[in-house]
């Protein structure tokens, strides 16, 4: 099982349906990915200084909660504007597994991410147009941030495939 091959430029929405079912596919094909390969994963450590298959996951779900935390919420409450992320003084935590296994970081993420999207799912299609201003990307929605959680979670997972399960 590889890691889904979305690209950014790939990723339109034209309802908040749409938006929702490809954000679940894309969840189901990553997790799927990871606990496929679970037995090769786990056992990982760092190549060349990069982030093992664990600490990847320990970095989804820190951004998983800081994105539903400073991106959906506030575009719930309407904010005019969100803050930038400052993502890399952040990352250096978002890797810390805290003693915690492979298998706690996949289920966590994927306790998360079933979370955002039954969040998401629920909102209406007011709060999907609300745009709020972004220091860097200027005025963005829910699509958006949908999109590039996407491209997140895409980059870090060809990334471990690429590193950790060449040959196989």
């Amino acid at each position: 099982m590889t890691f889904p091959d979305l690209k950014p430029d790939q990723v339109q929405f034209q309802t908040s349906m749409e938006a929702v079912t490809l954000f679940l596919q894309e969840s189901l094909d990553a997790r799927r990915f990871f606990a496929d390969n679970r037995a090769v994963l786990e056992e990982c450590e760092s190549i060349n200084g990069k982030w093992t298959p664990a600490q990847v996951l320990a970095h989804l779900n820190f951004w998983e909660d800081w994105m539903y935390e400073n991106r959906f919420i506030p575009i719930e409450n309407k904010a005019k504007e969100l803050a930038l992320s400052n993502w890399q003084s952040l990352n250096p935590e978002s890797v810390n597994l805290h003693g915690k296994s492979y298998m706690w970081h996949l289920d966590s993420w994927v306790a998360r991410r079933k979370r955002l999207i039954n969040f998401l799912g629920q909102q209406e299609d007011d709060v999907w147009n609300w745009k709020s201003r972004h220091p860097e990307y200027g005025r963005t929605d829910y699509f958006f941030w949908v999109a590039e959680m996407m491209d997140h979670d895409c980059t870090h997972g060809k990334s471990v495939r690429d590193l950790y399960l060449r040959g196989k």
